[in-house]
């Protein structure tokens, strides 16, 4: 049997599986998001597509975001990465290292408390 580790898409869904945080409009971590994809694209102006920005920023940073139309961002590393850069790491160590993970990359302060694991699905 074959398994996807990461993500799952065909043309009209699309679903995962990650540990991470939700993000959501106005929340002092979207705001440094938004800081962050200001700071690294200066390419970026009011038309820019921050998703589009945001997928190709931490294409080799192991982390993944996923968001909608009503300003809601899941931010984390997939279950299958996972496995393989925390490989001696606890289970229950896991939310701490993704925080670190996160927080390095966006100049966040999230805890392992704000850290779950997020399973969702959505179609196009």
């Amino acid at each position: 049997m074959k398994i996807k580790a990461s993500f799952v898409t065909n043309s009209s869904s699309t679903s995962y599986c990650i540990y991470g945080v939700e993000v959501n409009d106005g929340d002092d971590a979207y705001y440094k998001i938004i800081e962050c994809v200001d700071k690294n694209n200066k390419d970026c102006d009011e038309e820019c597509e921050v998703m589009d920005f945001l997928d190709e920023f931490l294409e080799h940073k192991d982390v993944v975001v996923y968001g909608n139309d009503y300003g809601t961002w899941h931010i984390g590393i997939a279950i299958g990465t996972i496995q393989e850069i925390f490989a001696d790491i606890k289970v229950k160590d896991i939310p701490k290292e993704v925080a670190k993970k996160i927080n390095d990359i966006f100049g966040l302060s999230l805890s392992e408390k704000d850290i779950s694991i997020i399973e969702e699905s959505y179609y196009s």
